[in-house]
């Protein structure tokens, strides 16, 4: 079985450490992403699970075996980069037969691999071509044909389409994904594109400044993200957040923020008392809700409501996002395209309650 497992891994630079005790495992056939912004350390894992950085602490198991002094070509990886490195004066046919070249294998069989290549990924007509004859999309999958003739049991790619325009980045990532169920091979995706992340991957490690936030599936990490900082990098529009203060009044509890004031449900303070430490007074706390799960009216619908004024609306076709002011913070909320205001009109955000998120004001961890 493929499974790649990682214990307790550190990597250090000098003073910087780039990854801290991650641990995690992704199973034999899944499509695991690392999603993060730059420099959190997603990129120095995928080098280190392919042997090309090592490792400063810690193990790396592929196939049960340890792999942290084995070297690289001996891993049964293949790895697709961003950028092609493709060889400019040969042609796709022998790009993609050159790690065959390499292991002396019969030319019958290096002809047979490099066919069934080309028909999986489509590129059959440009065997004869060169690289600087072919699209940024057709050389990514040269690239990726390459990785599929060496048979290995795990594929890792870092940000293999990220540099493409956004029209062919949305048929690659349909490409990639349909790849991966067809060979039913472990998929290792690198990138800083939530949207990649999590139409893509069967789970996604969330890493930030080299520590391992969250690794779920999207759906979880959508719904019922571990922190602020998860909530925040998934989901788009981004969530909003407002800071609050959490105020305990006899039975009844509520989160009170410059602008107005919000009476919680009784499921909501029954889960706040099980995580919050006792508390007198106030207790610092961040409301979080997606535009997803809000609505914007001119008229007062419930005790959910909050009142505010219109700062921009931005028609998308099929919705609007209409950005509105909360006191001095601004929002994002989706509404039909049917909605109308101006600039400056006094509306109600009413929230769905059962959907809201709520963080604790100094870790930044899920509250609710």
């Amino acid at each position: 079985m493929a499974e790649v497992v990682l214990n307790n891994v550190w990597k250090t630079y000098g003073k910087v450490e780039a990854i801290r005790g991650l641990s995690l495992s992704c199973k034999d056939k899944e499509f695991l992403s690392f999603l993060g912004p730059s420099g959190c350390g997603k990129t120095s894992t995928l080098r280190m699970i392919a042997g090309l950085e090592e490792i400063s602490s810690g193990d790396i198991y592929i196939e049960g075996i340890r792999v942290n002094d084995v070297d690289p070509s001996k891993r049964n990886i293949a790895m697709v980069f961003e950028t092609y490195a493709l060889y400019p004066h040969k042609t796709v046919f022998e790009n993609i037969a050159y790690p065959l070249r390499i292991r002396r294998e019969p030319t019958s069989k290096v002809k047979e691999k490099v066919m069934h290549a080309a028909q999986l990924l489509q590129i059959e007509e440009l065997l004869d071509r060169r690289p600087g004859e072919l699209s940024g999309g057709q050389r990514q999958r040269v690239g990726i044909g390459r990785a599929l003739v060496r048979e290995p049991k795990v594929f890792l790619m870092d940000e293999p389409i990220s540099h493409l325009d956004a029209k062919l980045r949305e048929y690659m990532r349909a490409e990639i994904k349909h790849l991966q169920k067809d060979l039913q091979e472990t998929f290792i995706y690198v990138t800083h594109d939530q949207l990649e992340a999590i139409t893509m991957a069967d789970r996604v490690a969330v890493l930030n400044l080299g520590v391992l936030q969250q690794l779920d599936t999207p759906a979880k990490l959508f719904n019922q993200p571990a922190n602020e900082f998860v909530a925040g990098f998934i989901g788009s529009p981004p969530i909003n957040f407002l800071q609050c203060e959490l105020i305990p009044e006899g039975e009844k509890w509520k989160l009170k923020h410059p602008a107005f004031e919000l009476l919680l449900t009784d499921k909501i303070k029954a889960t706040l008392k099980e995580k919050l430490p006792a508390f007198t007074g106030s207790y610092p706390v961040k409301l979080g809700f997606r535009p997803q799960f809000s609505t914007v009216g001119h008229q007062k619908q419930g005790p959910a409501d909050i009142k505010c004024k219109v700062f921009i609306l931005e028609p998308l076709g099929t919705e609007m996002i209409v950005h509105l002011l909360i006191g001095k913070d601004r929002v994002k909320v989706l509404a039909s395209m049917d909605f109308e205001a101006s600039i400056g009109d006094n509306v109600f955000n009413n929230l769905d309650m059962d959907r809201i998120h709520i963080f604790d004001g100094e870790t930044g961890k899920t509250l609710f």
